[in-house]
């Protein structure tokens, strides 16, 4: 097992009280090399602000011992028969729709979100997009919160 390990590259706080955050992991694009580092993302985000909503998103080929160990750390798995990317598409215009999150989490790298998150930031909420060194541009300027999760080899190497 490769110990990964993330930090925040950008944030921008506009409010003086606690955000609560929701997040959602796009599990076809993200989940599959990280979900045993759920516990570390969930610390990273909880220096942006309470996680109250953590799902993830995925089809169906997701070994019992990924689905558990997702309840382990308190996601909510969400298993799909179809596309996953448009289930986390409604699952994401749900949150920006709550009255009760401040900010939108998406792990993804898949830039066809970028629309969503973008809609997330003009309809008054702060957005915060979790990713690989493959995450795009696009994704990074339309989000308030920029986390980078990297192996600690590539960390090193960047140093």
């Amino acid at each position: 097992m490769l110990k990964r390990v993330g930090r925040i590259i950008k944030g921008i706080r506009k409010k003086e009280e606690r955000p609560n955050l929701g997040l959602l992991i796009d599990g076809p694009n993200f989940l599959k090399s990280i979900w045993q580092d759920l516990g570390k993302i969930k610390e990273i985000l909880e220096e942006i602000g309470d996680l109250k909503v953590a799902k993830t998103l995925t089809d169906q080929n997701l070994p019992d011992e990924v689905i558990e160990t997702i309840k382990d750390y308190g996601f909510s798995p969400i298993i799909v028969q179809a596309d996953a990317d448009i289930y986390l598409a409604l699952e994401a215009m749900e949150l920006i729709f709550s009255d009760l999150l401040d900010i939108i989490a998406l792990a993804t790298t898949d830039t066809n979100f970028f629309p969503i998150m973008a809609r997330a930031r003009e309809l008054g909420k702060e957005t915060a997009v979790l990713g690989g060194k493959d995450l795009s541009d696009s994704l990074k300027n339309v989000a308030d919160y920029v986390v980078e999760i990297f192996d600690e080899e590539e960390e090193e190497e960047a140093e």
